[in-house]
């Protein structure tokens, strides 16, 4: 019988720290884990599972993804310096959006004359030993170690699961060699609980000051990015909205913060024009959320009282930040609002209910405006080619209230938003960052989490190739992962196009109509996803084939067919090669 190795232990540390799955891509340094698993997988034990990427990418957005749905962080495991720098942009999305993320680096063992077992035995070994390998990743993660002794190992990934789950949360980076994890298991005790940092609500002074300005305040108005990470504050935020009658409005959104079918909903700010709301409003309250404003495009009125409630509020990994902040209050933003809705209640400092009717009564009616143009736009958009109101607009009638979106349609994402319009908590997901690509791997680890929900992820053509489809589209079939996967085909970049414009409108590339940016001829993406496992299909080059082929391909997905759908959206002009 094999004696219990460190590497044994460290998967049943992992186990009861919640580890479900570890998605991975091996190198050299990981036989003792293979092996460890092996041993697991004849003792038929079936956590944690590994799910092989073959992309560090799809392995970390998948990851990403599980975390944002549960909370719960899942295992990446990668090769040394190759492996860990090949995670790319998906290290700053893990980081932007505080998803706790376990990364496990291999490093170049240090054993070079056979002392030890597990030593360097491959010629990589040599060319991967570099100075500093935590460099790679260290200003992405909250946490980095590299761990020496199989002795220390257990307090190591007590340690890395405690600060990975603590507010703000997100990823940590622990590298293992070969000689530990051959080592005989630690007679120290396993991993058997942790205890994550968490915040509670506001100081008293600070809940009487936030009561005191919504009292005083006729325009009250409140901004919000990532509240919706916990669902149970969503339901907080809508009876404080309703409480004091105060409009929200969500700037770059990544989850459901506030149902968009409420009439105190004002929409979603993208920041490149002054929000009406915005420049009138006397009181600003900022809760969960990272740039409210863009000072360049919009700003507020002199003088107004700006409260910032946030889980992340110093934003220390900003390195230049600023919102001129009237407080600046470190608190759980459920916890907070549900705070001060009960200090108002108890004490009777809420709004008069004649200041409410009419605020909301205002609310709804702007609320029934923009409804109005929405609706204009999708009806323009039934004629010629398909646009991404139209796709939002038939997902919105198709789709349960229970199912999954991941949206990563970058400059056509506003539009996903407000035609889609999401009003249940968990069902709409962002990846926090601005990295290319994630949704491809989130939607893996979002079907992981949630295998009998419907997930559809909407990207653009440009994101979609950084996605590294073929290992996406792999691994879904390798794992009976069904998802549809719609592409939004453009014909390119068009995010680089828009920020030229922005601050050259007349100058020679928009004369010359000139940006660097166009993909054409275009990738065949339908043949792509074939040549990866996915059997369905589709091409939709006119709005009237869209909802038909949208409906054929939800039926694919729900009986476990992994679907893809290229939409050749208004403006583009596509030639194959």
């Amino acid at each position: 019988m094999v004696s219990q190795t460190c590497a044994d232990r460290f998967l049943d540390d992992l186990e009861r720290g919640g580890v479900r799955y570890l998605f991975v891509n091996w190198g050299s340094e990981h036989p003792p884990l293979i092996e460890a698993l092996a041993r697991r997988a004849s003792a038929r034990r079936r956590w944690p599972q590994p799910i092989v990427c073959p992309h560090e990418t799809v392995a970390l957005s998948a990851a990403q993804g599980y975390a944002q749905l549960t909370g719960q962080p899942q295992g990446v495991i990668v090769h040394a310096d190759v492996g860990t720098q090949n995670l790319g942009g998906a290290l700053h999305n893990c980081c932007r959006s505080r998803t706790p993320a376990l990364i496990f680096g291999g490093v170049s063992p240090h054993a070079v004359l056979g002392e030890e077992f597990g030593g360097r035995n491959e010629y990589q070994m040599v060319l991967q030993d570099v100075p500093d390998q935590h460099a790679i990743v260290r200003q992405y993660m909250k946490w980095t170690y590299h761990a020496r002794s199989a002795a220390h190992l257990p307090m190591v990934t007590r340690r890395a699961f405690e600060v990975a789950a603590s507010e703000p949360t997100g990823p940590v980076y622990l590298s293992l060699s070969r000689e530990v994890l051959e080592a005989p298991a630690s007679p120290v005790d396993a991993v058997t609980s942790f205890a994550p940092a968490v915040l509670g609500g506001l100081r008293p002074e600070n809940a009487e000051a936030i009561l005191a300005a919504l009292r005083a305040a006729q325009k009250p108005l409140l901004i919000t990015t990532y509240l919706g990470r916990k669902p149970s504050a969503v339901q907080a935020l809508v009876e404080f909205s309703e409480t004091f009658a105060v409009p929200v409005l969500e700037s770059f959104p990544h989850f459901v913060n506030f149902p968009a079918t409420h009439p105190h909903h004002l929409g979603f700010h993208l920041h490149t024009r002054q929000q009406p709301q915005l420049a009138q409003a006397d009181l600003v309250l900022v809760v969960d959320c990272d740039f409210p404003w863009l000072p360049a495009n919009e700003n507020i009125r002199p003088g107004t009282p700006v409260f910032h409630i946030d889980v992340d509020v110093g934003k220390e990994r900003i390195p230049l930040w600023h919102v001129p902040r009237t407080r600046a209050l470190a608190a759980d933003s459920g916890t907070a609002l549900r705070q001060l809705i009960a200090l108002a209640k108890d004490f009777g400092q809420t709004i008069t209910d004649a200041v409410r009717q009419a605020r909301s009564q205002t609310l709804a009616a702007e609320h029934e405006r923009r409804m109005r143009e929405l609706q204009a736009e999708e009806d323009a958009g039934r004629r010629g080619k398909p646009t991404a109101a139209l796709l939002a607009a038939a997902l919105r009638e198709q789709l349960g209230d229970d199912d999954l979106v991941l949206n990563e349609a970058i400059t056509n994402a506003g539009a996903v938003l407000a035609h889609l319009r999401r009003k249940h908590p968990g069902t709409l997901f962002g990846s926090g960052g601005s990295s290319l690509g994630w949704s491809g791997g989130a939607a893996l680890g979002l079907k992981l989490a949630a295998p009998q929900r419907t997930i559809v992820s909407i990207i653009g053509d440009g994101s979609y190739i950084f996605s590294a489809p073929s290992a996406v589209h792999w691994v879904a079939t390798r794992y009976g992962l069904a998802t549809l996967t719609v592409v939004l085909n453009n014909g390119g970049w068009r995010a680089p196009e828009k920020s030229t414009l922005a601050i050259h409108a007349d100058g020679d590339a928009r004369r010359g109509g000139t940006y660097f940016n166009e993909f054409k001829p275009s990738v065949d993406y339908v043949a792509l996803g074939k040549a990866a496992g996915v059997k369905f299909a589709r091409v939709i080059s006119q709005a009237s084939e869209l909802e038909p082929a949208l409906a054929e391909a939800l039926t694919a997905v729900k009986a476990g067919q992994p679907a893809l759908l290229e939409i050749q959206i208004e403006g583009s002009t596509v030639q194959r090669i």
